[in-house]
C-alpha cells in the first residue's frame, strides 16, 4: 500500500493566494500537483517554484474534470484536495499522516472554516488513492457519493487534526457570480434532484 499524501489543487489565475496555500502545505505533503485551467498570470511559475507538478487542461465549464486530472496523477497513497485560496493548518504536536496507517480508512475529515470568522464544520477533504474515489458534478463538485458507496463495503472515516481555512469569499465576488451562474442554472436543469443547485 503507498504511503505519503499528495495535494491536488486545480487553478487558473491565483497569483494572489497560490503561494501562501503552497507555503502552508510545506513539511506536511509529499507531493503538489497543479492542474492549471487556463492562467494568464503569475500562477504556473509560482507553482513550479515550489516544485509543484503543474498539468494544463482547457477550461470546459465543468470543476470536476481538472480536479480528476489532478487525482489521476497523485503519486501518494492518500491525497489531500486543497484550493488556492485555502490555508492548511496542522497543530503543534500533530502530523497530517497521523492515523492514516489504518487500512480499513477511507477518508478522514478536516476541520474547515468557509470564511473568515465564522464557524467550522467538518468536511471529506482527505481521502486514500482509489482510482473509485473521483469528483461528480460539473459545480459544486463532490466526491462524497465515491466516499459513501467504499463506506457502503466496510471502509471507514476518521477525524483529521488538520484544518483548511477559506480565503477566496473576502472581498468582490462578481467575477465568481460570472462564472458560476450559468453553470449552476444548467446544472440544475441536468440534475434537478440535487438540491444544493
Amino acid at each position: 500500500m503507498r504511503s505519503g499524501i499528495s495535494a491536488a489543487l486545480i487553478v487558473r489565475n491565483e497569483e494572489r493566494f497560490l503561494e501562501g496555500c503552497l507555503a502552508s502545505l510545506a513539511g506536511h505533503v509529499d507531493d503538489i500537483v497543479v492542474v492549471d485551467t487556463g492562467s494568464t498570470d503569475r500562477t504556473i511559475a509560482i507553482a513550479a517554484a515550489f516544485g509543484a507538478r503543474i498539468l494544463h487542461s482547457a477550461w470546459q465549464n465543468d470543476f470536476a474534470t481538472p480536479r480528476n486530472l489532478g487525482l489521476d496523477a497523485a503519486t501518494s497513497g492518500w491525497i489531500l484536495y486543497i484550493d488556492a485560496d485555502e490555508r492548511l493548518s496542522v497543530p503543534e504536536g500533530h502530523r497530517l499522516d497521523e492515523g492514516l496507517s489504518d487500512p480499513g480508512l477511507v477518508a478522514a475529515r478536516v476541520g474547515f472554516f468557509p470564511r473568515v470568522r465564522s464557524t467550522p464544520y467538518r468536511e471529506l477533504r482527505l481521502f486514500r488513492n482509489d482510482p473509485r474515489i473521483r469528483f461528480e458534478g460539473a459545480i459544486h463538485e463532490t466526491i462524497v457519493p465515491a466516499i459513501d458507496a467504499l463506506i457502503d463495503l466496510g471502509g471507514r472515516v476518521s477525524q483529521s487534526p488538520a484544518e483548511i481555512r477559506h480565503l477566496g469569499y473576502e472581498g468582490d465576488l462578481s467575477h465568481k457570480y460570472r462564472r458560476n451562474l450559468p453553470m449552476l442554472r444548467a446544472a440544475a436543469i441536468a440534475e434537478p434532484q440535487r438540491l444544493y443547485y
